[in-house]
C-alpha cells in the first residue's frame, strides 16, 4: 500500500512472463523489447517490471480467493498461480534492466572435463535465450562450429514438427547421421513444456 491507502501492485519478471501481461499499445514496451534484446545479445541477465494500481474492492475479493487456494490440499500449486494470474494483468511496464552474472570460477574447465569424461551437460536457464545461448558460448558448451537446433514453437503440433525435422535431419541419440558433429539443442519454455505434456 501507498502512504495514502492505495493498493499498487509491482511485478518483476522475465519478459516472456511481463509482456504478456501489459495492456496493448504501449510505445514504451517496443523500445524496452529492443534494449532486453540487446541485453541478452550481451549475455546479460535480463529483468523486467511492471505495475498497476488495484482498487480495494478488487484486492479483498482476490485476497479470499488466494487464501482458499493457499489451504487446498491438492493442486495447491496450480491453483495458486491460476490465482495469481487474475491479479496480475493490464499491468504498465516501468522498465527492464540487464545485470552481469559472471561464471564461478573453473565453470568451463570443469563442463569441459566432465563431457570428456562422456557425461552429457544439459542447461536449463529462465533467460532470454540470447542469454542462454551467451552463456553457452562463454562456458564452453557451444563452440564457434556448434550447430544450433532452434526450437521455439507456439503450438505443440508446431513443436512436433520442428522436434520430427531435426530428428530425421541429424538423426537419433546413438545413430550415427550425415550430419553427425558438436550440436546444441536450445528450446524455449513454451515448447519445452509442449515436450513433456506431450
Amino acid at each position: 500500500r501507498r502512504a495514502d491507502g492505495t493498493i499498487w501492485l509491482l511485478c518483476k519478471g522475465a519478459e516472456s512472463v511481463i509482456f504478456p501481461r501489459l495492456t496493448p499499445g504501449q510505445t514504451k514496451a517496443d523500445m524496452a523489447w529492443q534494449h532486453i534484446t540487446e541485453y541478452a545479445n550481451e549475455g546479460l541477465r535480463t529483468l523486467c517490471f511492471a505495475s498497476r494500481d488495484v482498487s480495494e474492492e478488487e484486492y479483498v475479493a482476490w485476497a479470499s480467493g488466494m487464501r482458499e487456494a493457499e489451504a487446498m490440499l491438492h493442486a495447491r500449486t496450480e491453483k495458486m498461480e491460476e490465482h495469481y494470474e487474475l491479479i496480475e494483468k493490464d499491468l504498465v511496464l516501468l522498465g527492464a534492466t540487464g545485470i552481469e552474472d559472471r561464471l564461478q570460477l573453473d565453470v568451463p574447465e570443469t563442463l569441459r572435463d566432465l563431457q570428456r569424461g562422456g557425461i552429457r551437460v544439459w542447461m536449463l536457464t529462465g533467460d532470454k535465450q540470447e542469454t542462454a545461448i551467451s552463456i553457452g558460448r562463454s562456458c564452453n558448451l557451444i563452440f564457434p562450429d556448434t550447430v544450433m537446433i532452434l526450437i521455439n514453437a507456439k503450438t505443440a503440433k508446431h513443436c512436433e514438427a520442428l522436434l520430427r525435422e531435426n530428428v530425421a535431419l541429424y538423426g537419433r541419440r546413438g545413430k550415427r547421421s550425415r550430419n553427425n558433429g558438436n550440436r546444441t539443442l536450445v528450446i524455449d519454455g513454451v515448447s519445452l513444456a509442449f515436450v513433456f505434456d506431450g
